[in-house]
């Protein structure tokens, strides 16, 4: 049973590392293909363009995704709480190092000599080195793994949850002016949502469907 549930882990985790993977790198790719527009505008473009690919299992594999985030948060925690040991012992091996440099040579002690004290003292220092460098290592490589968990939420978050709120959005607004237009402006609305990139496409659609609902009273 025990090796089950490591594998299940090991499971979940490839699982959760390839969505995440997913979730970080497409919207990068499209926010940086668009920088020439400004930071900004090219997140809100990405954002429009989200909209227009947004998808109803979209959002049901997002909300498996948040469970995995879940999942890898709870082994994070004691990542977290690992990182906060290890700074401490870093402080203890560094306040440890500075009383090292402090030794005195006792001389007036028989079996210990200068030489023994020296080499002690070096190999001791050396164990030290070696602690300091592997906890700041492992510190680093945690706080980049929250870093990039972080990103990969807010990812989730508006490159994916809230664009699929933003199409049913869309939607209901097509079933309440369908009556009051043309097929091939429905059909228009439709293809024009699909092929939207940029804040301006989706104003242009969204002025017109305005435009219907307030000619028509239908607020």
């Amino acid at each position: 049973m025990g090796k089950f549930k490591i594998s299940l882990k090991w499971i979940m985790g490839v699982v959760a590392t390839c969505i995440i993977t997913e979730l970080l790198i497409k919207p990068l790719i499209g926010i940086i293909g668009n920088l020439s527009d400004g930071i900004f505008n090219s997140f809100v473009n990405h954002y429009y363009f989200s909209c227009s690919t947004a998808k109803i299992e979209v959002l049901i594999i997002s909300v498996i995704t948040v469970f995995l985030f879940w999942f890898y948060l709870r082994q994070m925690k004691e990542s977290i709480q690992l990182i906060r040991d290890l700074k401490r012992q870093h402080k203890e091996f560094q306040a440890l190092e500075d009383r090292i440099n402090n030794i005195c040579v006792p001389e007036k002690i028989e079996q210990v000599t200068e030489k023994s004290i020296s080499e002690e003292k070096a190999t001791v220092i050396s164990d030290i080195k070696k602690g300091k460098k592997t906890t700041k290592l492992f510190s680093y490589i945690c706080n980049i793994c929250i870093v990039i968990l972080l990103l990969c939420f807010l990812s989730l978050l508006f490159f994916n949850i809230a664009p699929c709120i933003h199409k049913v959005a869309f939607d209901q607004a097509i079933v309440k002016i369908t009556p009051y237009i043309e097929k091939n402006e429905v059909d228009m609305l439709k293809s024009d949502w699909t092929r939207m990139k940029t804040k301006a496409d989706y104003k242009e659609i969204d002025n017109f469907i305005d435009s219907i609902i307030e000619k028509n009273n239908l607020n």
